[in-house]
């Protein structure tokens, strides 16, 4: 809910401004089953439902709206306990501001 009240209270201005961008960093959780964690998965898939929407509603007027996924992030516990997926799919910053 925290990200739909912060939308809320800087969508209007970005719109008015005619530029903007949101981003919402989320993960693959919200696109399939995950035994208890029903409640995250849920949280996730609806994180991704506000982005489309947000993206269909603001279309035409400069503001963008972005889910970013980054996957699996650097863990020094995993690492140490030998974890070979710890770094599998790091999402750089340069990649991320050529996005938006």
């Amino acid at each position: 809910m925290a990200r739909a009240f912060l939308v809320r209270a800087v969508l209007p201005g970005m719109v008015r401004s005619g530029h903007g961008r949101i981003v919402n960093v989320s993960t693959s959780a919200g696109f399939a089953a995950v035994p208890m964690l029903s409640a995250y998965v849920v949280s996730k898939a609806a994180l991704y439902r506000l982005t489309e929407n947000l993206a269909a509603g603001t279309r035409g007027c400069g503001v963008k709206v972005f889910a970013l996924s980054p996957g699996l992030m650097p863990d020094a516990q995993r690492h140490e306990r030998g974890c070979r997926t710890c770094c599998r799919a790091r999402l750089a910053a340069e990649v991320v501001a050529c996005l938006m």
